[in-house]
């Protein structure tokens, strides 16, 4: 594997080559995932050395695991990782009570807030049954059930060209709906 045809394999094909102690296969894999793992652990801890040490364990666990290639979404499952590692990390009083404070501020919702994002939640999912049969269905295999493009076609028998579009159609469809300070927060979150 050279450093440019890493970046044309899957996530399966990356992993496979991991496990088989593939180095550069490694570096493509972090390189893909190190940014959004942060910011995940970013959001709740904010303490740039304690989210690095998180993903780094991440990154490690997946080097020394053999058994990776039998995970279907790689991404879904590094992602529940970083949330595990930092509710650990918060379990454990790794983190300052600044960090617990934030975490507590996030879990803790004001009635209007919760009512903001039930607000927001029926206005996304009106925009998502509006949607043609068809693209409805990608979108919900490819943001909730979180397959990839290459599932998503294979599950369907289409293009993975067409799933793009249809994804694409979707989160368009969805941003119209919503004003621009949501659809920028929404987006962010759909495109992870």
């Amino acid at each position: 594997m050279n450093s440019k045809s890493g970046q044309n394999f899957s996530d399966q094909k990356l992993i496979e080559q991991v496990s088989k102690g593939n180095e550069l296969a490694f570096d493509h894999f972090y390189n893909k995932y190190w940014d959004s793992l942060f910011i995940s652990a970013y959001v709740i801890l904010k303490d740039v050395e304690a989210c690095k040490d998180i993903v780094q364990d991440v990154f490690l666990n997946v080097w020394e695991r053999s058994n990776l290639n039998k995970i279907d979404n790689i991404e879904a499952y590094l992602h529940q990782s970083v949330k595990f590692k930092v509710l650990m990390a918060l379990r454990k009083g790794k983190v300052s009570d600044k960090h617990l404070q934030t975490l507590q501020e996030l879990i803790a919702n004001t009635t209007e807030e919760q009512l903001d994002y039930e607000d927001l939640h029926e206005t996304i999912e009106s925009s998502i049954k509006s949607l043609p049969a068809k693209c409805q269905e990608v979108f919900r295999l490819s943001r909730i059930e979180h397959l990839s493009n290459n599932q998503i076609a294979e599950r369907l028998s289409i293009s993975v060209r067409t799933v793009e579009t249809h994804i694409s159609n979707a989160l368009r469809q969805i941003r119209s709906n919503l004003d621009s300070s949501a659809a920028s927060l929404i987006l962010f979150i759909l495109l992870k």
